[in-house]
């Protein structure tokens, strides 16, 4: 998905046209969901939480955003963080990134099929798991929001785990 350069194109050109259409009378949207491996240049791509889909948000050039208690570019943001990105709309109606907030404690992974049996796997390893606070799937959107403490387990750890109870996820 997103392989070529005129997709991601038009993938930001239906998300402003689709804030300019449904946000017209909000000031402010707000996206949240997780940043995805294949951004592009002048852009970070989001995976969406609660809808699955991949949006591309444009980079405010030199905008930094606090991960870890550090400062970081937009473009330094891993694979895998949890974002809420701020929209405002500006006096010519076009929708610019404002705020970004980062979290290291959630994130959301898109399976590209699930089953009910794939499902109970990964619910049963997932409350065994140290550090998993809480999680949650969307069988509509096939997405699974995972809480838990970075600083005993992270990202990457939780994908590699999840890999081995054997089901196939589509990694944003």
């Amino acid at each position: 998905m997103w392989e070529k350069e005129e997709d991601r194109l038009l993938a930001l050109a239906i998300v402003v046209a689709f804030f300019t259409e449904n946000n017209a009378s909000q000031e402010v949207s707000l996206v949240k969901g997780t940043i995805c491996n294949n951004n592009i240049q002048n852009m970070i791509v989001v995976n969406v939480f609660g809808t699955g889909e991949q949006i591309a948000i444009a980079k405010v050039k030199n905008m930094r955003t606090n991960l870890n208690d550090n400062m970081v570019y937009l473009n330094e943001l891993p694979a895998g963080t949890y974002v809420e990105a701020e929209f405002e709309e500006s006096a010519d109606g076009i929708f610019e990134l404002t705020r970004i907030n980062t979290d290291n404690n959630k994130t959301v992974i898109n399976f590209n099929e699930i089953n009910k049996t794939d499902i109970q796997s990964v619910s049963k390893t997932l409350k065994n798991i140290k550090g998993v606070n809480n999680f949650m799937f969307s069988n509509s959107t096939l997405q699974l929001y995972i809480e838990f403490d970075n600083d005993i387990i992270n990202y990457k750890n939780l994908l590699k785990i999840i890999y081995r109870v054997g089901n196939k996820i589509k990694i944003q």
